[in-house]
């Protein structure tokens, strides 16, 4: 019949319902994304950071440490501790 839709008699229009679904979806889909490129950009930038600062900063500061416990070890300003082969 001209003017009316091909398909099965007495079928419910497509896409009414799953367009609304689609609408209420995809600002969530965005938001997922962008917070998802936030997390990745923020994960790397703060591994680099990791490797770059604070690794190398630590082993120094862990140096300096064992050199200020070995000297007080020698002087006998830890209790319980000699020096060494005592």
């Amino acid at each position: 019949v001209p003017g009316q839709r091909a398909g099965i008699p007495g079928q419910k229009p497509k896409g009414k319902g799953k367009k609304n679904m689609y609408k209420g979806m995809h600002p969530l889909r965005k938001m997922y994304y962008i917070l998802w490129n936030f997390t990745g950009k923020i994960l790397w930038f703060s591994s680099c950071l990791v490797f770059m600062y604070f690794a190398p900063v630590n082993l120094l500061l862990f140096k300096d440490q064992e050199m200020v416990l070995n000297k007080m070890a020698m002087q006998g300003s830890i209790p319980g501790m000699g020096p060494p082969g005592m």
